[in-house]
């Protein structure tokens, strides 16, 4: 499929004689035909194999496609002549369209259809019209994802769209509305790296206890910045971010694979490092003392940060609190032929977070130290993670604490940077010596998750750096931008953080949203780095050298290849920074959505998102090697009502809230335990979208600006300035019959329990500033005050549930009378209908408040009026379409009932 993408618009009439957009096409596939009804040949014969085509598709299929076909002959084709042209063919599914010489002319340059008039004697206009051929298929978000030619045939036709339906579920072929699908990256699919990358993880993660294959570095004793530890800690940041980023219904493909990894974290092999580190010394030259075991009690936030954001962001994640429970989090060795027993330390979720939080305290906020007297940025940036999930769980706002106090307790030396725009690397508190920046990588490292909770701070700093840290290569690919190395090739680099330096520039690339940097660096890695397939995983291999023999930068190490790249892969924009912001905490609506719940060992997952909005959960899946067989438990499919599982667009099992009724062969489907269990072979992958009660892939999803998304309780009727004396006075000719319709208006919505509210002038009040002195004003305001009963008797609120508000003299939005906006958010309206005089005033000025304060918001255009009709009529047609709806009575009350099936 080499479909050129474009997103036409357009505005018609169809068959029926009413304006349509694109818009109204959204929601739903669309196939669109160019013609003519007086075509002898192409056109009828188009029509007949598209017809033919969506029969061909059957009835569960067809039914979520709009088929549209747009005449290009504005001068003999009305609305009633192509309705009769499409009922003579058999096609009154078919949506006809037409217009005006310049609408044909617009709608025909935005699909960049060829028409043009020839002469033809035959006919008694005297000429035909050349024209396009080609049927085009537009997504449910109305964009162009496939044209076909007119040669092909109807089994052809079928096949392509069967095609388009399983290869654009993108495009949200059941029905994602266009403004939520351009932000949520978990409506797409995963590219196979991304894929492959989970799963290298997963392979790391179920090696053996002691197993540490792959991941072991250059290192003496698993020391330094690559140690196990820091592997398995963004290893695990990248399982997060993709799971709440990309894959939020799939906790089935991450849950295990954590636990094991937090498993591993609290081996000795992660830890015992410590009874060594924990004496001081080394090349800060920091006091000796014996040391302590313990890696936890005091400083080595290098360890203790990690094992504290893991288990909260589990909890976070998966809504399961495991490691709460006391000794939840227990380091254990017990050596065979030495010491005196095991060495054992038991802690949990909440008593690890507040030994964090209590030794930072400690240090003013400064942060924890690594080594002793060594307060490193880069491990002090994890804790304030952890602090934040803390409180979303718990209802704290330590966070908030801990970071305004990091900020003044670094100002002491001079702030986070250094002099020249790094990020200082650490303080020795033991003499008070600030160490500034090491170069790129520790830069990079400690500036990824300060920006979860600094982002502008790291924007701003990555904008000024980025181009002296990267290489823009001829073959489109960047590079790290490595200082000049005068010894041999394999020479150690200078700071022990530049061997990781490339991947951490990526990984920063990822999170501030720089995607030239982030797929520059990914191709060059897949490049120059050497990947290779390992049992499904994408795997970075160990290279030591820092340049090849062609001079070109290949250094990977394993903390690179396991964690760092995989995390600039998986990462979305500003991914730590909105997790951050927004984590799930108790309660959260996503704990109680369908997902999968388990997902086999062979199984990828390439999309898992549950659409509220549209009641469907949509997954993508493939088994990762020929001959594989793989099972999942979807999670609570049950308990909803009816649903129907589609396997790309066949419908391939169903049933209700209690139980399975019936499935198709193709796939494999029962019920266990509550959960709906399906099996795959495919190594291709298959879209899966179940959906729930109202199946509304067959339905255009509900506008939310439009009123019928809301019923009678989330609806409220504003009669603005009905007065008497203005009806009578200055409201022109067309007031009386306006407040004929507006009174039948407010019975209506009486009848159908909507909220009636009264809108009207504190002619008592002061005047606003602006209106002072205003003689016409003051005139009108001295008459008004000697109104008993300023609206008229028929319209008058007649009972305490009508309430009517006031707003000062000169302010022409009824938004503005005191109480009026409390009121309607406590009653939970969500959609207002206006009725009023003065179209030009206060009803112009409170449509265009109410939609500022985020209302549904229609004008009624038969119950206003206004002494100048003819700035009435624009104001209707021009101004408040642009922000609201404007609708009769008689078509809204149609609406509202038929939204009901009233």
């Amino acid at each position: 499929m080499t479909t050129s993408t474009f997103k036409p618009t357009f505005s018609l009439l169809n068959h029926r004689g009413a304006v349509v957009t694109e818009t109204d096409f959204h929601g739903k596939y669309t196939v669109v035909f160019f013609g003519f009804t007086n075509c002898k040949v192409v056109c009828p014969r188009a029509i007949e194999r598209l017809k033919s085509a969506l029969d061909g598709l059957g009835p569960e299929i067809s039914k979520r496609i709009n088929a549209v076909y747009i005449s290009v002959d504005s001068e003999r084709d009305t609305p009633s002549t192509l309705s009769d042209f499409l009922d003579k063919k058999g096609a009154s599914n078919f949506i006809g369209l037409t217009g005006t010489k310049e609408q044909i002319e617009s709608v025909r340059q935005a699909f960049h259809v060829f028409a043009q008039h020839k002469p033809d004697n035959s006919v008694p206009e005297g000429y035909t019209i050349s024209h396009t051929a080609i049927t085009f298929i537009l997504g449910p978000d109305g964009q162009v994802v496939d044209n076909l030619n007119d040669n092909l045939n109807k089994e052809e036709v079928i096949k392509r769209l069967q095609k388009v339906f399983s290869m654009n579920l993108d495009a949200k072929v059941y029905t994602v509305s266009d403004q939520e699908s351009t932000k949520a990256e978990s409506h797409g699919k995963l590219n196979k790296k991304q894929v492959a990358s989970i799963r290298h993880i997963g392979n790391l993660a179920r090696q053996l206890k002691g197993d540490w294959s792959h991941m072991m570095g250059r290192w003496d004793l698993n020391d330094g910045f690559g140690a196990y530890r820091f592997q398995l800690a963004y290893s695990f940041y990248t399982l997060a971010l993709a799971h709440f980023h990309r894959l939020p219904a799939a906790p089935g493909l991450f849950k295990s694979t954590m636990e094991r990894m937090i498993n591993k974290m609290l081996s000795p092999d992660c830890w015992y490092y410590w009874r060594d580190a924990s004496t001081g010394g080394g090349i800060v030259r920091t006091p000796r003392t014996e040391g302590w075991v313990d890696p936890v009690t005091k400083d080595n936030i290098m360890y203790s940060a990690y094992v504290q954001t893991m288990a909260l962001l589990y909890n976070s994640l998966f809504d399961d609190a495991r490691y709460q429970n006391p000794g939840a989090l227990t380091m254990t060795y017990d050596p065979v032929l030495w010491g005196d027993g095991a060495f054992t330390f038991e802690y949990d979720q909440n008593s690890l977070n507040d030994k964090v939080y209590w030794n930072m305290v400690e240090s003013g906020f400064l942060g924890v130290a690594c080594e002793p007297h060594c307060v490193f940025q880069i491990c002090n940036q994890p804790p304030i993670l952890g602090f934040r999930l803390s409180d979303a769980l718990n209802g704290t706002t330590t966070a908030q604490e801990v970071t305004s106090g990091y900020v003044k307790a670094w100002e002491e030396f001079g702030g986070s940077l250094s002099q020249n725009g790094g990020y200082n690397t650490f303080v020795s508190t033991h003499n008070k010596m600030l160490y500034p920046s090491s170069g790129t990588g520790g830069d990079c490292w400690a500036a990824l998750l300060m920006h979860a909770w600094r982002p502008q701070f790291v924007e701003d700093n990555y904008q000024k750096k980025r181009d002296e840290m990267i290489e823009r290569l001829n073959d489109g690919t960047i590079s790290l931008k490595v200082p000049t190395i005068t010894s041999s090739a394999s020479a150690v680099p200078p700071s022990p953080f530049a061997a990781d330096a490339f991947g951490w520039v990526a990984a920063l690339a990822a999170e501030t949203g720089d995607e030239e940097v982030l797929h520059g660096m990914l191709a060059y890695a897949d490049k120059h780095f050497s990947p290779v397939q390992m049992n499904g995983g994408l795997f970075y291999p160990r290279k030591d050298e820092i340049f090849d023999e062609n001079g070109q930068y290949v250094q990977n190490t394993p903390m690179q290849g396991n964690a760092i790249l995989p995390l600039a892969r998986l990462n979305v924009s500003k991914g730590f920074q909105r997790l951050y912001e927004n984590p799930w905490g108790p309660n959260n609506r996503h704990y109680s959505e369908p997902a999968l719940d388990e997902v086999g060992q062979t199984i990828d997952v390439y999309r898992a998102v549950f659409l509220p909005k549209e009641n469907i959960l949509q997954f993508d899946i493939a088994v990762f090697e020929p001959g594989a067989t793989g099972k999942m438990e979807l999670t609570r499919v049950f308990n909803r009502g009816d649903w129907t599982l589609y396997s790309d667009i066949r419908k391939v099992a169903w049933g209700d809230s209690e139980q399975l009724l019936g499935s198709e062969p193709f796939v494999e489907a029962k019920s266990k335990n509550g959960n709906l269990v399906i099996s795959i072979s495919d190594t291709e992958i298959v879209s899966f979208p179940i959906s729930f009660e109202i199946i509304t892939m067959s339905t255009t999803p509900v506008d939310p600006s439009s009123p019928i998304a809301y019923g009678p309780s989330e609806t409220a009727l504003l009669l603005l300035d009905w007065y008497t004396l203005f009806i009578e006075k200055l409201a022109g000719p067309t007031a009386e019959p306006a407040l004929k319709v507006a009174v039948e208006l407010r019975n209506w919505a009486k009848a159908h329990n909507i909220t009636v509210v009264h809108c009207l002038i504190d002619a008592n009040g002061t005047p606003y500033p602006a209106c002072k002195g205003v003689d016409r004003f003051q005139g009108l305001l001295q008459v008004m005050k000697t109104l008993e009963e300023p609206e008229p008797a028929e319209l008058r609120a007649d009972d305490k549930d009508e309430l009517t508000f006031h707003r000062v003299p000169g302010h022409i939005s009824a938004l503005k009378s005191p109480g009026l906006l409390d009121y309607l958010k406590k009653r939970g309206i969500k959609s207002l209908v206006l009725s009023g005089l003065s179209t030009s005033g206060c009803v112009l000025r409170t449509a265009i408040t109410t939609t500022d304060a985020e209302f549904a918001t229609t004008v009624i255009s038969d119950a206003c009026a206004d002494g100048d009709e003819e700035l009435h009529r624009i104001i209707l047609d021009k101004i408040v379409p642009s922000r609201g709806h404007v609708k009769s009575a008689a078509e809204f009350q149609k609406e509202f009932e038929g939204a009901r099936n009233v």
